[in-house]
């Protein structure tokens, strides 16, 4: 297998720069690593109730990336390119349940490898949930995010 190429952006709620990075790395990336993502407006729908239609909000998704998020709005989320659809991505919120950090698994030749996204705020929530529970987490082959170091 060839090795993974991991990005990993902080994009301050920035839609703008959400679009750039998932429409420039299709082809340079295979997973997208994002603390603050966008939340918010993204189109409207038909509406059976009003004729102006509804607004949809979320985080942005694009058709060459599978979007993995815990909660809306999460302040972290992952990009898998669908070309890693063979590595079976999972999201395991059953391990990782935590607005700030995003635990996601590949499979790998009959191996399952976990990689872990946090946004540390300005309280120390993740790193303090990552102390309390690090003998129940798996062996991580990965942990990146913006741990806001300045801030603790």
């Amino acid at each position: 297998m060839r090795k993974l190429r991991i990005v990993v952006n902080n994009v301050n709620h920035t839609p703008n720069q959400s679009h750039f990075l998932l429409e420039s790395l299709v082809r340079k990336c295979d997973i997208l690593f994002v603390q603050e993502p966008y939340y918010g407006p993204i189109k409207t729908i038909t509406s059976n109730s009003d004729p102006a239609g509804e607004v949809l909000t979320g985080t942005q998704v694009h058709p060459a990336w599978l979007l993995m998020e815990t909660r809306s709005p999460a302040r972290v989320c992952a990009y898998v390119n669908r070309e890693l659809a063979h590595m079976r991505p999972q999201l395991c919120a059953h391990i990782v349940d935590h607005r700030d950090m995003i635990l996601i698994s590949l499979a790998v030749d009959g191996e399952t490898h976990y990689y872990l996204n946090v946004y540390n705020d300005d309280r120390s929530t993740a790193l303090a949930w990552i102390r309390d529970h690090v003998d129940s987490l798996p062996p991580l082959d990965l942990v990146v995010g913006d741990f806001n170091l300045h801030s603790t």
